[in-house]
Formats: structure tokens, C-alpha cells, sequence
């Protein structure tokens, strides 16, 4: 290793060495009660942040909200059930679904019968709540100090309050348990630790598919290692065979060899024998109701099967190496798998670990679903490489997540800390930020690029961008002059400040209080004469998505027609409204909309066609808008993106709804 790689090695350690002295100092000396009544306060405010989400007075009486509706549908069936293995929908993978349907059957049986809704909902914000502990526990691992004002600035942080009813909960929770796990296991070198943190980082990806991206973390404690003590590829002499080995001598190469011929005949089934599977796909593809034929999702079918075929490739191909090449060197299999263990086992355990769990957690319930599996699956693929019904055209593609989405998910303060954090941790080469942020390095770039972006897509890249605020926050309270302390403490206490009335604005956004639909109902009933029609339905988005107006059955008494029937009036989601009427910006420049621009179906040119005339008024009149913006205190709270439109209020509910009224003799207007 060269003299340089020791240097800094020296200089890291004793940086390290002389922060923790003092925090451990100032620890020593201050008051302990003080630092739990700190912690009990801050879990308080996160708390209470997270239940202005979850919780609104409707029509005088308090109302929980409920999870997603993707959600439900995984959770209600094994509620009702009791079978984990009862689960038929797959938008999500199967963990959040049993946690969250264990969580609804305690409730259950504990204080009576709950709703799955909002015992999922409770649940959710339990997993919300251990985060905000998990980050505490994270910080920890640099100081006291660090510990909590990282714990303050992720019960502060928007997206983490606003997010309460979806599996990104799950994923960030796990997530965030793998990095502590990982940065623990660098630096005990325990197997426990190592093993913990891949089982973590499976069920995240068990919660949410994207957190595989974070699987570089499970290789960061072996190469921190060959980095500051030299490679470890170096074999040392092979481990010495015991007399207990001997059964286990001759049943390893054995079972590699069975598995190896088992992979090849499946090989050579899945390429020579390719059309006979292809019809028992196509049988099991029939056995439930299909929207579409077989052969329209063929190319996605198609690459999934060559994914699997590549897979038993691979694992053929392992077996195949581990009995040659210990024949090559004169030894046994079993003799040489040891040794390689010995010198790999910092990433060979958390990846085996890590395996057998994905395993257990997703491959399992698909297998005994496939059919449900693969239908959804392929759908999710379809639906993230396209426009996300048109919010996201490649006209006019989404903005960066950097310049956009993580500051408005975060607030400028806490954004701006951020960025300062990346450059002190760059200057400080602070070797446990180093390994975080480059696990979480590749989940950053893979976002960054994909085609449909959300706000709630990075949430796990949330505990990453706090601790990098925190670190030189809190080492500047340890600064010799105590007027850079003074400066430390007055820039967190702004921060804090500022990012809860931030969260506390869009968290009564996303309450159930204040249902811009529920208004809108009471106002049809009050100032439309009953009898008249509405239309509330079109191709365009609203037949997939019709939770984004009111029930139908507060509706009663009118006659609910499609936009294309020309209905007296128009109920259009402003969500909607901003689609078409990007759609109709894009389109008089010249831009010619493609499938791919809409999402998995493309609309009518119909139901473009009509929903294109009530957008630009050409025989309807705007006559009333409801609307829910981010607000506090009787204060509009704007968003803090830097550049773009988000689409985070589009996307919800809340948005909005725009009522039109047809213009008197349009029935026979020809629309544009």
C-alpha cells in the first residue's frame, strides 16, 4: 500500500479520534436527562408533523386517512384471509402487504374491529416514526450531537411528513437499516452485522424493487478494507481440513454437480424447447380476465424470460467454476470454497444473506402467483417507460431531481445544508459518509435518469442528504470560538424552524381535511338543478383514476355522463387539466404525442378531441374552481423548486377540480 493511502489513512483516524474525544467529553459532562428530554421533544414534533398528515376534522369529527388503493389491495385479502400467500396484486412487492396486514390483525384483536385502511395507515406511520429513530441512530455513530440535530432535521423534512400511505415508507425504513447496519459492520468486522444488513437491504427491495440499486453498500466494508490495509485478494494458505469436513467433502461437489446439470437442462428446455413454453405462458396468462392479448405484452414477457435464462446461466456457470478450479490447484471443493470465504466473507455474507431473503420475500409469492406476478410486473415495467399519462412526454421531459424534486421535498434550508455537508465531508474525508454516500451514489443516478419522476421515488435518499446537514452542523458546535457555536446553534434552530412550518403547509395539504371533493359535491347540490348531467369520465386519465372527483354516489340525482356526450356540465380534476393543457401547449409547437407519451393505453382522438375543447373554453365557460394549496397560518406556501414543475400537487387529489357549463347552443359545435 502506498505511503500516501497511510497518510490519509492517519489523518482520518485521528480527525475521527479527536471529534469523538470531545463528543464524548462534552457527553460525559452534560446532563443526560437533558439529552433524553431533547430526543422525547423532537420525537414529539415528528410525531405531531406526521399525524397533520394522517389525521383531519371532517363534518366535526376526526378521520384517520388511508393507505394508497394499490396498497389496499395487497393488504385487504390477506387481512380477510389470514394467509400471507393470499395475494393476488403485485403493484408493490408482497413485505409492506404483510406488515402492514400483520399490523391491521393486532389492531384487531387488541381494540376491536379496524378498518384495513386505517390500520394500514397506522402502521405506516409507525415504520415513518422508527426512521426518524434509525437516523438518530445513524448519527449516533458520529456524536451526540450529531445524533439528534440529524433526528430533528428528518422530523422536519417535507416529503418524510407528507409521505404516510405508500411502500416508500417500508423501502426508506429498511434502507436506512441496511446503511446503519453496513457502516456498524465496517468497522466491528462482526458477522452479525454483516448478515443483518443484507437481510435488511432484501427487504427493501422486497418493499420497493428501486432499493436494489443501494446493493453496492453490501461491497463497501470488504473494499474499505483492501483500500486501507492492503488487498485481501491475496490468498493466504488454504484453510486446513478438519475431520469433521468429511461428509461434507464429499456432499459438496456433489450437490454443485446436481445443481449444475439441473441448470443446464433447464438451459437447454428454455432455448431448444421455446415455443412449448411460450403456449404455458400464454395458458397462464388466460387464466384470469386480461384488458389486453398476450402478444401485446410479448417484448416485455420476452425480456424477462431471457432475464431468467441469463440468471440459471450464471448460477451453472458458478457451480462449473467451483469444482474446476479447485481441481486446477489440487484440492477439494469444499477445502477451497472455505478459503475463499475466509478471504471474501466481508461481502460474501451480506450477499448471501441478501439473496436467500429476496428469495423468501419476493420469489416465493411469485412463483406461487406467477401469472398475477408477471401481469403486474410487466405493467409496472411498461408504465415507468412512459410518459406517466402524459405528465412526462419526451417533449418536454421532467426536471432534475437535484435542481427540482429534492429541494422541494426537503425545503431550501435543510437542501442548502445538504450540499454544504457533501463539500465538508469531500474536505474532511470522512470515511463513514464516504461509504454511505457512495452506496447510495448509483439510487441517485438511476433516478436522475428514469423517465417518469416523483417526488416520493428518492424518500430513501432522505436520511443520506441529513446526515450530510448534520455532520458539520453539529462540528461546528464544537468549534473553539464560541462565535461560530453561537452561529451553529442559531442555523439549526432556523432550519428547524423554517422546515416545520414548510412541512406543516403541505402536510395539511395531504389531510384529510378540507376534501376539495367534498366541497364540490355540496356545491353541485346547492347551484346545479338536479336532473342536469355532469360528465365525469374520459379516456383521458380519469377513467383509470376516477378517485380524483367525488363518489358517484354523492352525485345522486344527476345524470353522469362521459366529456364526449356533451354534458351540461364538467367536473375536470386540475391534475387533468394540466395534462391536456400541456398537451395542447406542446402540440401548437409542433409536437406530435406518441403511445409512449400517454402511458400503457393511448386516449381516443375522441376523447382528446373533447376534452380539448372544455380546456380552452370553446363552448364551455369556467364557472367555479376548487382548490387546496399548501398553506399555514392563513399564509400559501410556495414550493421550493429550483426550476420545473413537479407535478406533486397534480398528482394528488387535492389538486383540485375546475367545474365548466356548456355554452348555450354547442351542442352541435364541432370540437377542435
Amino acid at each position: 500500500m502506498s505511503s500516501r493511502l497511510v497518510v490519509a489513512a492517519i489523518n482520518q483516524n485521528a480527525v475521527s479520534a479527536r471529534r469523538e474525544a470531545r463528543a464524548a467529553a462534552d457527553y460525559s459532562y452534560s446532563s443526560r436527562k437533558a439529552h433524553v428530554v431533547v430526543f422525547a421533544a423532537i420525537l414529539l414534533l415528528a410525531c405531531a408533523l406526521r399525524l397533520s398528515a394522517t389525521v383531519g376534522r371532517v363534518d366535526g369529527r376526526w378521520v384517520i386517512g388511508s393507505c394508497d388503493e394499490p396498497f389496499l389491495q395487497q393488504v385487504e385479502p390477506i387481512v380477510r384471509s389470514g394467509n400471507p400467500l393470499q395475494i393476488t396484486v403485485f403493484w408493490y412487492p408482497p413485505v409492506p402487504a404483510y406488515l402492514a396486514s400483520a399490523g391491521v390483525t393486532i389492531l384487531n384483536s387488541v381494540g376491536g374491529p379496524v378498518d384495513s385502511g386505517t390500520g394500514c395507515r397506522v402502521v405506516t406511520l409507525s415504520f415513518s416514526l422508527a426512521t426518524v429513530g434509525l437516523v438518530y441512530a445513524l448519527g449516533r455513530l458520529w456524536g451526540p450531537r450529531h445524533a439528534l440535530i440529524a433526528m430533528a432535521l428528518i422530523s422536519v423534512t417535507m416529503v418524510a411528513v407528507v409521505v404516510q400511505s405508500n411502500v416508500q415508507v417500508y423501502a426508506t425504513f429498511f434502507v436506512t437499516l441496511a446503511l446503519y447496519l453496513m457502516v456498524r459492520a465496517n468497522e466491528s468486522r462482526h458477522s452479525a452485522p454483516l448478515v443483518l444488513s443484507g437481510i435488511a437491504l432484501a427487504l427493501a427491495v422486497a418493499s420497493k424493487y428501486t432499493p436494489v440499486l443501494f446493493a453496492g453498500m453490501l461491497f463497501a466494508p470488504f473494499f474499505h478494507r483492501r483500500l486501507m490495509r492492503g488487498s485481501p485478494m491475496e490468498a493466504p494458505e488454504l484453510v486446513q481440513e478438519r475431520t469433521t469436513d468429511g461428509a461434507m467433502k464429499r456432499i459438496w461437489p456433489i450437490g454443485l454437480f446436481v445443481v449444475m446439470v439441473i441448470g443446464a437442462v433447464v438451459l437447454w428446455c428454455g432455448i431448444a424447447r421455446l415455443s412449448t413454453i411460450n403456449d404455458v405462458l400464454r395458458q397462464i396468462y388466460y387464466r384470469t380476465p386480461h384488458e389486453n392479448p398476450f402478444e401485446v405484452h410479448r417484448p416485455w414477457i420476452d425480456s424477462l424470460y431471457t432475464l431468467a435464462l441469463v440468471v440459471v446461466g450464471v448460477l451453472v456457470a458458478v457451480c462449473g467454476i467451483a469444482l474446476v478450479v479447485p481441481w486446477t490447484r489440487r484440492t477439494s471443493p469444499w477445502a477451497w470454497i472455505r478459503s475463499f470465504h475466509e478471504r471474501n466473507r466481508l461481502w460474501v455474507l451480506p450477499s448471501l444473506a441478501f439473496a436467500v431473503t429476496l428469495g423468501g420475500a419476493i420469489v416465493v409469492p411469485a412463483a406461487l402467483n406467477l401469472g398475477d406476478f408477471a401481469r403486474y410486473f410487466v405493467g409496472l415495467l411498461k408504465m415507468h417507460s412512459t410518459g406517466d399519462y402524459g405528465m412526462f412526454p419526451a417533449g418536454r421531459s421532467a426536471p432534475s431531481y437535484l435542481a427540482a424534486y429534492i429541494p422541494e421535498n426537503m425545503g431550501l434550508p435543510i437542501f442548502v445544508a445538504g450540499l454544504f455537508g457533501l463539500l465538508y465531508a469531500g474536505i474532511r474525508r470522512d470515511m463513514r459518509m464516504a461509504i454511505i454516500v457512495a452506496s447510495a451514489f448509483p439510487a441517485y443516478v438511476a433516478a436522475e435518469f428514469a423517465r417518469v419522476k416523483v417526488n416520493r421515488y428518492v424518500l430513501e435518499l432522505m436520511p443520506v442528504w441529513i446526515l450530510l446537514a448534520s455532520a458539520w452542523l453539529a462540528d461546528l458546535t464544537y468549534a473553539r470560538r464560541p462565535l461560530w457555536r453561537r452561529v451553529a446553534a442559531i442555523s439549526v434552530a432556523v432550519i428547524v424552524c423554517y422546515s416545520t412550518v414548510y412541512s406543516l403547509a403541505w402536510a395539511r395539504f395531504a389531510s384529510p381535511a378540507g376534501d376539495v371533493r367534498d366541497d364540490v359535491a355540496s356545491w353541485v347540490k346547492t347551484s346545479i338543478p338536479a336532473g342536469a348531467s355532469l360528465g365525469v369520465t374520459s379516456g383521458v386519465i380519469l377513467n383509470g383514476s376516477p378517485e380524483l372527483l367525488p363518489d358517484r354516489r354523492s352525485l345522486a340525482g344527476y345524470t353522469l355522463l362521459d366529456y364526449a356526450d356533451k354534458p351540461d356540465y364538467v367536473l375536470l380534476p386540475n391534475g387533468v387539466y394540466a395534462v391536456v393543457h400541456q398537451y395542447l401547449e406542446l402540440t401548437s409547437k409542433g409536437y406530435v404525442y406518441t403511445a409512449a407519451d400517454w402511458g400503457l393505453t393511448r386516449p381516443s382522438t375522441k376523447d382528446l378531441a373533447a376534452i380539448s375543447s372544455i380546456v380552452r373554453e370553446d363552448g364551455y365557460t369556467l364557472i367555479k374552481e376548487f382548490v387546496k394549496r399548501p398553506h399555514v397560518f392563513g399564509i400559501d406556501v410556495p414550493s421550493a423548486s429550483l426550476t420545473g414543475r413537479t407535478w406533486m400537487v397534480e398528482h394528488s387529489a387535492a389538486a383540485g377540480i375546475r367545474i365548466y357549463r356548456r355554452a348555450p347552443h354547442s351542442k352541435s359545435a364541432t370540437a377542435g
